[in-house]
């Protein structure tokens, strides 16, 4: 009966659908639904659950300036398409792939720091059906991309290919499995962008970005500030066994909203190599000073407290 129930369901969800399409004076227009399968309970199914089309088996494709994006039921893809061309830019500007609006700005009059700094790949990782680096391909030599979904590596590649786009690269797996792999792939000055799902960054990228000497800088996109400051944490703390590597240190910040009228918004953060930053070094050893001068007064004080004790005790 339940079966029966849901059957009758999705064909009156068709019959609505087909409506709106019949009707030339509504706004709606769905070009395909598909219906995902999942038993257990959870506020996202699982990616392989079984996926069902009920409506216009056909790709969807989005466009992001002029770029088309063929996306799949699985892959991540952002919903807001104007703030993310935002985001998109502003990104590019950041990392200094893309001149920042200035009627100054002439390629022709590039000094020869600008050239010695000029970014030549692009490390897109957590890349999903790749956006960012698709828009970016055309300001550098070359972009590798890394995602842990299959199918959103399918895709990045299919849309390399529909905008004519060669020189993209992509992997498939945990990044933290194949830093060795896409840093063998690195030519000349590369910057990386990282846009982790909300969990953030496994911990294991985290050590692999530090270790990870040839990167100096990249470019950090969260939707979820959470995990944004515990990821910092690890990224900033001091060398130690267990976190190798030159310490990062944010060096700027800013939110876009691509969530409007609600709670959550995009954070984009920019990681410096600390040992790149001689002010923030000298900052650093100031604080250090100061937090070593205040345990070194309290140890102080705490034996003057027990000799005072001891000495009391004693009379």
């Amino acid at each position: 009966e339940e079966t029966n129930n849901f059957n009758e369901f999705k064909r009156k969800v068709i019959e609505r659908l087909d409506d709106y399409k019949n009707n030339i004076n509504t706004d709606i227009k769905v070009i395909s639904l598909n219906l995902q399968y999942h038993s257990g309970v959870s506020n996202a199914a699982e990616s392989d659950d079984t996926i069902e089309n009920i409506y216009n088996d056909v790709p969807i494709h989005e466009k992001i300036f002029d770029l088309t994006f063929q996306v799949s039921s699985n892959a991540f893809f952002q919903v807001n398409t104007k703030a993310a061309e935002v985001l998109y830019k502003t990104i590019g500007e950041w990392a200094g792939i893309i001149p920042e609006d200035n009627d100054n700005n002439n390629n022709e009059n590039e000094s020869n720091d600008d050239q010695n700094n000029k970014v030549n790949t692009i490390l897109d990782i957590c890349c999903g059906t790749g956006t960012i680096g698709l828009y970016l391909s055309k300001y550098v030599d070359k972009v590798i991309g890394i995602d842990i979904e299959p199918q959103a590596i399918i895709d990045a590649k299919r849309n390399a290919d529909l905008n004519n786009i060669t020189n993209v690269e992509y992997i498939t797996g945990p990044a933290e499995r194949n830093m060795d792999e896409i840093l063998s792939k690195v030519e000349g000055n590369c910057i990386g962008i990282v846009d982790p799902p909300r969990a953030g960054l496994h911990t294991n990228v985290i050590k692999a970005l530090r270790e990870c000497e040839s990167m100096k800088k990249f470019i950090y996109v969260s939707c979820n500030q959470k995990s944004l400051v515990a990821n910092t944490a690890h990224l900033c703390r001091s060398t130690s066994r267990s976190m190798r590597g030159v310490p990062f240190r944010p060096t700027r910040c800013a939110g876009i909203d691509l969530f409007p009228h609600t709670p959550n918004c995009e954070a984009l953060m920019i990681f410096e190599r600390a040992d790149q930053l001689p002010h923030l070094l000298k900052q650093d050893q100031e604080l250090l000073e100061q937090i070593l001068e205040r345990r070194r007064q309290k140890k102080e004080n705490r034996l003057k407290y027990m000799n005072n004790k001891n000495n009391t005790s004693n009379n």
